[in-house]
């Protein structure tokens, strides 16, 4: 009898083992819970922080590696996830990060942008076109307007606005890299020259640049345009060459885009019922 009872007790510790090194995180859990299957935690920076401190611990949890185990549902990102190199373990005892099986996890860098309203009052725009406009206000992180060039549509990157109907382009004039300034035509868009957050988009045989709109001087049909650093340094002081204006057909296309102004082509209508669609923006980037 004194035996069969030995052989129990030893069973359930080796059974304890190897389970022990477990630790669950569901969206619906608590960062101050155990990080078992029954009483998860809520984020994957406190699993990695328990992690850390069964192997700073050297604690038995750690025989043969620590599985993190992400239950289904989506995991905001609010702040970078630092993962130091010692955090991955050992040989004999790696951390491995996976999910639950068949759960599909998502880690989202992103907020959600809320309160759409079908119309706009913007003057710049013709009134038959402005209740074709959603418009929505833009997040705030800390105590300033989060700046973003995404923004994901149930899943689907939203296509950015601009000022010319999908797949045209405006050809820029002249491209002056000791003045570090590019000549275009002289907008047509009313107030284009005094709006806030205006970005250039150029198409360039070697890269697609994006450069901040530091000031525009319109003169006649012409309007010079300088830009913010560092873009401007790269764009005009980069090792290639510059884009050839005479002589050459095709000269560099550009478009004009905003920050925070993000709609469908109003020509196509509405596409998207916004108030019924998930809406997300970048807040961080994986490195």
């Amino acid at each position: 009898m004194k035996t069969k009872m030995i052989c129990f007790i030893a069973f359930i510790s080796y059974t304890f083992y190897l389970t022990a090194g477990d630790i669950y995180v569901s969206p619906y859990g608590n960062d101050k819970a155990a990080g078992t299957r029954q009483s998860p935690l809520q984020t994957l920076e406190q699993a990695i922080k328990q992690a850390r401190e069964w192997r700073r611990l050297q604690s038995p949890e750690t025989t043969g590696g620590i599985n993190i185990l992400l239950e289904e549902g989506i995991y905001p990102q609010y702040k970078s996830l630092f993962i130091r190199p010692e955090d991955s373990g050992t040989t004999d005892s790696p951390t491995r990060i996976t999910t639950v099986p068949n759960a599909h996890v998502v880690l989202s860098g992103g907020v959600p942008v809320t309160g759409w309203e079908q119309g706009c009052e913007d003057t710049r725009i013709p009134k038959t076109l402005r209740n074709k406009i959603w418009v929505a206000e833009a997040p705030r992180m800390g105590n300033r307007i989060l700046e973003t060039r995404q923004m994901w549509v149930n899943g689907a990157k939203a296509q950015r606005a601009a000022q010319f109907p999908d797949g045209v382009m405006e050809r820029m004039i002249d491209f002056n890299p000791e003045e570090e300034t590019i000549t275009i035509p002289t907008p047509q868009t009313a107030g284009l020259n005094t709006a806030s957050q205006v970005e250039m988009i150029v198409h360039q045989r070697w890269a697609i640049a994006i450069l901040r709109v530091k000031e525009m001087i319109t003169e006649g049909a012409k309007t010079v345009v300088r830009f913010h650093d560092p873009e401007s340094r790269l764009e005009f002081a980069h090792p290639w060459a510059s884009p050839v204006i005479d002589g050459e057909k095709e000269t560099p296309p550009f478009v004009w885009s905003t920050l925070w102004s993000y709609w469908t082509s109003p020509e196509n209508g509405i596409r998207i019922i916004l108030p019924d669609a998930s809406i997300i923006t970048r807040v961080l980037t994986k490195t």
